[in-house]
């Protein structure tokens, strides 16, 4: 059996791979989408088993595919819509302040704790659990960060868990 090394070389050698990067992509953007496609097959565990089955080719078309049309691929933030990603993101912090500004003094015990909890967790659950709740819409969150829906709904779920677990919560659920 191949190792992968023997199997990228393979590939390299062979045209088919370089010419669908250039029906795909734009003419400079073909070697860094090749380049990325030879890392995303480095990445694969099974790839000597997967490189020997009849539908290869097809895989392998259909990875190029996704890394130059996915708008959360390593290849489209790399290369080609970082600038959107950043310029469109909404600053997270000062809508979350702004609207903690406006919050009842009967829910800011529950909040501090809340956002006790929030601190102890990793940036990004944090913040993206933030943005959920000010908008209101895991849906209009991902139109905003292009971020996939599924994967948001993921996180939030996976924080409120955490925060539920807590035992100090108990005390604010029955007021």
């Amino acid at each position: 059996m191949k190792t992968n090394n023997h199997i990228i070389i393979e590939i390299s050698r062979c045209r088919y791979y370089k010419d669908l990067c250039r029906k795909i992509a734009r003419r400079d953007l073909v070697d860094d989408l090749y380049q990325e496609f030879i890392f995303a097959l480095l990445t694969y565990d099974n790839l000597p088993e997967v490189y020997s089955k009849e539908w290869f080719r097809l895989f392998a078309k259909r990875i190029i595919n996704n890394l130059y049309h996915s708008q959360t691929s390593t290849f489209s933030l790399k290369y080609r819509h970082m600038d959107k990603v950043i310029k469109y993101m909404p600053g997270v912090a000062t809508i979350w302040a702004e609207k903690s500004d406006a919050m009842e003094e009967d829910d800011t015990e529950i909040i501090n704790f809340i956002n006790k909890e929030l601190d102890k967790m990793d940036w990004y659950e944090r913040e993206l659990f933030r943005a959920v709740m000010d908008l209101n819409s895991a849906r209009k969150l991902a139109q905003k960060t292009r971020i996939n829906r599924n994967s948001i709904r993921y996180t939030v779920n996976k924080v409120k868990e955490r925060i539920r677990k807590n035992p100090q919560f108990k005390q604010f659920m029955y007021r």
